[in-house]
């Protein structure tokens, strides 16, 4: 059912950091302010991840329970089929665990930055805590999301060193205090993510109660006629493989029942595994297009099939993807087509920097890099770049990234009256 409100409000969310974009940039934020916030919001969401984890009070990332147990209880994950890895996955009391698992990925290289600026205890403490916290949330997104960070954290810092080797010496103590704590991070990772729940839970491979025996199924999936006899044969065939074929029964039951179109989830069974069916963001995928060509108006590649219609089905967990069937490809363009063309522009500038001046803006270079870790992740997990929190915060990135790149706000450190300039169009030596 269409709902006006519904889809009002919703227009309204996507709209909240189109605002904070105009006014962060208008207002020029001061990016030193902007850090130290971001510092505070990470020590906050990686302490209540630790301390509820600890307790054993957190809500599970999965199921929205009480987990089984705590980190010190790793060990005992899988030992009996009803310890399953996702029951350890702990999210403190948020509401999504991908939405802050974003957050931690996006803040991380942040963090990271404020390290090597200030090395001082505490910002060490605040990244080996966002580590321990980002492994307890269990989610693909933050484990694996963390580690790929790292990786291309430790490729922008070599760079820098190369461009700077010849004043190192000035930086000597920082460069102690980051390596350290970089160690105590691999350290940890490595101790602790092959008994993690995300890892775990990638090593459970799905079971085929068909032993794939079932051949390939050609049909047509257009709308057509079919027999009263066909449909009970139909429905049947479903009603007895679906589980079998790694469907998951909400998917046949609640959010697009089988009796509806069981042409469809035939098609489903024999023409793919249990592995592409239990990959449930593929599944919904295929589960909204489906609905759309059914419905089969020439407005729904544009204009999509409106959000509220797609969320009482099921909203796909891919953003980007999911507001192109929502609202088309006029609804991406206008809420997010300015998110890519300032990642172009980063990615841009960075480059010109570093092929015209020999340098490297290390702050840009740690924004834009937390800015595209968000929009890659939330398209990765979904249920993100929607939401309010990550909304808000999304936006005032976009619009500092912007005010920095276009020489309209301070850098870290400095007065809010000087202004040191890296872009091509208005260049100036520190």
């Amino acid at each position: 059912n269409y709902s006006l409100s519904h889809e009002a409000y919703y227009v309204v969310r996507l709209l909240i950091p189109m605002l904070l974009i105009y006014l962060t940039f208008e207002t020029q934020l001061d990016s030193g302010s902007f850090l130290r916030a971001s510092c505070v919001m990470g020590a906050v969401c990686s302490m209540a991840i630790i301390g509820t984890n600890l307790v054993g009070i957190g809500l599970c990332a999965y199921t929205n329970e009480p987990i089984y147990g705590s980190i010190l209880q790793w060990g005992t994950i899988l030992t009996n089929e009803e310890l399953l890895p996702k029951f350890f996955a702990s999210k403190a009391f948020f509401s999504y665990a991908n939405q802050i698992s974003v957050v931690l990925d996006g803040l991380f290289p942040l963090l990271c930055y404020q390290m090597a600026k200030k090395p001082k205890w505490y910002n060490g403490l605040n990244l080996v805590a966002m580590i321990f916290a980002m492994l307890m949330l269990g989610t693909m997104t933050a484990t694996i999301g963390v580690v790929l960070e790292l990786a291309v954290l430790a490729a922008v810092g070599l760079l820098w060193l190369i461009i700077r080797r010849k004043t190192l010496k000035i930086y000597r103590k920082r460069l102690v205090a980051c390596a350290l704590v970089g160690a105590i991070m691999i350290a940890i990772l490595a101790a602790l993510m092959p008994a993690s729940p995300a890892v775990r839970n990638m090593s459970l491979s799905p079971k085929n109660n068909l032993d794939n025996k079932m051949g390939h199924f050609d049909m047509d999936l257009s709308v057509g006629q079919m027999t009263d006899d066909q449909y009970k044969e139909f429905c049947e065939f479903v009603r007895y493989n679906y589980e079998a074929s790694g469907i998951a029964w909400r998917y046949v039951y609640v959010y697009y029942p089988f009796e509806r179109d069981p042409a469809f989830w035939v098609a489903m069974i024999r023409n793919y595994t249990v592995g592409d069916n239990q990959n449930y963001r593929s599944l919904e995928t295929r589960v909204i297009q489906r609905i759309a060509d059914v419905d089969g108006s020439k407005w729904n590649k544009w204009l999509g099939i409106s959000a509220t219609r797609e969320t009482n089905i099921v909203k796909i967990e891919r953003d980007i993807l999911a507001q192109y069937y929502s609202m088309g490809v006029i609804g991406v363009v206008l809420f997010f087509g300015a998110y890519f063309l300032l990642i172009l522009l980063g990615v841009a500038v960075i480059l010109y920097s570093l092929l015209r001046r020999r340098d490297l803006p290390l702050f840009q270079t740690m924004l834009t890099m937390s800015f595209c870790v968000m929009m890659v992740m939330g398209y990765y997990c979904g249920n993100s770049l929607d939401m309010t929190f990550l909304s808000t915060y999304l936006g005032i990135s976009a619009g500092l990234l912007l005010s920095v790149w276009a020489g309209k706000g301070p850098r870290p450190g400095t007065s809010p009256r000087v202004s040191i300039i890296s872009t091509p169009w208005a260049l100036r030596r520190q």
